[in-house]
């Protein structure tokens, strides 16, 4: 062997045997300190990769089932039921851009900038063939081939979008926040909430918000009980006064109690210190289980006749207490949680979790741009469609309620 191979040999050698020495150093000494924190509840970047990809392909999934459920629909009878409403806002997309915007006339105005941001960052995000996209902006959507936040358990034809407020949330979540994209709210409530032990928080339940008739019953529960639980009531929004017109008696138990404040806090001030928050009804679905999961604190949720997005994939006991619409039982089941601090304990970090991977916002994408390319292809396959999809946003079977202009 030549003398130059040898040095060649040898370097090679040397460079091995340092990169052996390197990586054992590693080893003895990064590895335990990972295996440590892993040990203490903190995850790791892969085990979150590897937990948001299983989200995305579990949300990817429940997206291709919200438009299986209209495959079953003749021709005729899927233009029967697709039609627009004075309430709808109906988007026109062409080679992936929306470029004809038509709203009704009695289309929530406030929540129409949102949707149409929650649109364009699904065509961001993916790309989906041309079609129409009726949404319909109120909380209690009629039965017809659309698109909202939310629906009836049985409802053949609406299809769930993320709710608006993923792409513009409008509810203050943190003194001196002024982002209201969500991923950066999510991450704050995140890192809020870690900073609050369970342990250490209050063990009173704990619910805010404005007295909807399905809140009255555990609003009552604080009144009466106030050891036990307590309440935020938002005495100031502009619906106050019609929800508690002609109960003079409920309302002075609330004044009593300390239950009415007229002014609004965010979420975090009074949620993050309690380790039992109860969901509750809004107007329709109340879209605040978002803000719940990843708050640090376990949640009791009642029955419940509508469902958004993502519901299907919670399970009751592992992300949250499931209790009953009137809350007869929550006080027995708060006695249960009380028992057993190790697995409520569990179900936060199960929420927590649960957050992070299936609400990411790149995932909420990933749902709602599989959801509207399965719809897309539908829609494609009705020839009263594809001669002229321009109608459906300009005259909606003969009913000029649509005021139309281009996007």
């Amino acid at each position: 062997m030549r003398p130059s191979s040898r040095r060649v040999t040898m370097l090679s050698v040397i460079a091995v045997t340092s990169l052996v020495t390197l990586l054992c150093y590693w080893g003895l000494h990064y590895v335990p300190a990972a295996v440590e924190n892993a040990s203490r509840g903190s995850r790791t970047h892969s085990s979150s990769s590897v937990g948001r990809e299983r989200a995305r392909r579990e949300l990817q999934q429940l997206a291709v089932v919200e438009v299986q459920r209209l495959r079953s629909l003749t021709p005729e009878s899927a233009e029967r039921h697709f039609r627009t409403c004075s309430t709808c806002l109906c988007l026109l997309i062409v080679d992936n851009a929306v470029v004809r915007i038509a709203s009704g006339p009695q289309s929530w105005v406030s929540r129409m900038p949102a949707y149409l941001q929650l649109v364009d960052d699904i065509l961001l995000y993916h790309s989906v063939p041309d079609t129409v996209v009726v949404i319909d902006t109120t909380d209690h959507p009629k039965s017809r081939i659309s698109f909202n936040f939310n629906r009836r358990y049985g409802d053949s034809f609406i299809m769930m979008l993320p709710n608006h407020r993923f792409a513009v949330n409008d509810i203050p979540v943190a003194a001196g926040m002024k982002s209201k994209k969500w991923n950066p709210t999510l991450k704050v409530l995140l890192q809020l909430s870690q900073r609050a032990p369970y342990a250490s928080r209050d063990d009173r339940l704990f619910m805010d918000g404005i007295p909807h008739p399905d809140k009255k019953h555990y609003f009552d529960i604080a009144c009466q009980q106030p050891d036990i639980a307590t309440a935020y009531i938002h005495a100031g929004s502009e619906h106050f006064e019609r929800l508690m017109r002609g109960e003079e008696q409920r309302l002075e138990c609330y004044r009593q109690a300390g239950l009415l404040a007229n002014t609004t806090v965010p979420f975090a001030t009074h949620n993050l210190r309690h380790k039992f928050l109860v969901y509750a009804h809004g107007n329709s679905l109340s879209d605040r289980l978002r803000l719940l999961l990843p708050s640090g604190s376990v949640i009791f949720k009642p029955d419940e006749d509508r469902t958004e997005f993502f519901r299907a994939i919670l399970q009751p006991y592992r992300h949250y207490i499931p209790v009953a619409r009137d809350y007869s039982d929550l006080l027995e089941k708060r006695q249960w949680a009380l028992a057993h601090p190790q697995a409520c304990e569990r179900m936060v970090r199960a929420s927590r979790e649960f957050a992070e991977d299936y609400l990411e916002y790149s995932n909420v994408m990933a749902y709602a741009g599989r959801l509207l390319t399965e719809y897309a292809h539908w829609m494609q396959s009705f020839s009263w469609f594809t001669a002229d999809p321009r109608r459906v946003c300009s005259t909606p079977w003969g009913k000029d309620m649509f005021q139309c202009r281009a996007a």
